[in-house]
């Protein structure tokens, strides 16, 4: 019936409806939100359906964690769908937020531009008048 459903020839309980084969999923009732999260193809279009139609779906699919999606989703994602998430599912939004987060790449391990210390000391005469009238 998948197959019948994405050729666009569906019969049975996918007849009539619309969308991905995750919506479809979400809305025919047949599974729970643990199963879908578990069997739903690990790609940003179920993430996002996830996301606007059960949001429960992402605390199992989240987990799987099968390749890194956070450059494709942080792409994908509105920050109306991430605020309406937080309000009406506060609970999905961690797992959200994990698929979000990625390694940043490091060139060199031994070499990283960010600097180790930082002086906030005045370098100019103006900042060191500043400092003066408006002491730390």
């Amino acid at each position: 019936e998948l197959d019948d459903f994405v050729s666009g020839t569906s019969t049975g309980i996918l007849e009539g409806v619309t969308g991905t084969a995750v919506e479809a999923g979400i809305r025919s009732g047949r599974m729970s939100w643990e199963q879908l999260g578990r069997v739903a193809p690990y790609s940003i279009q179920s993430a996002l359906s996830f996301i606007q139609h059960d949001p429960r779906c992402l605390l199992s699919f989240a987990q799987r964690e099968e390749r890194d999606l956070a450059h494709e989703l942080a792409e994908h994602l509105e920050m109306s769908e991430l605020c309406t998430l937080v309000r009406k599912w506060p609970l999905a939004v961690q797992p959200l937020l994990d698929m979000l987060v990625t390694v940043p790449h490091v060139g060199s391990d031994r070499y990283h531009p960010l600097p180790t210390k930082v002086s906030f000391a005045p370098r100019s005469l103006w900042e060191r008048m500043r400092d003066l009238c408006n002491p730390p």
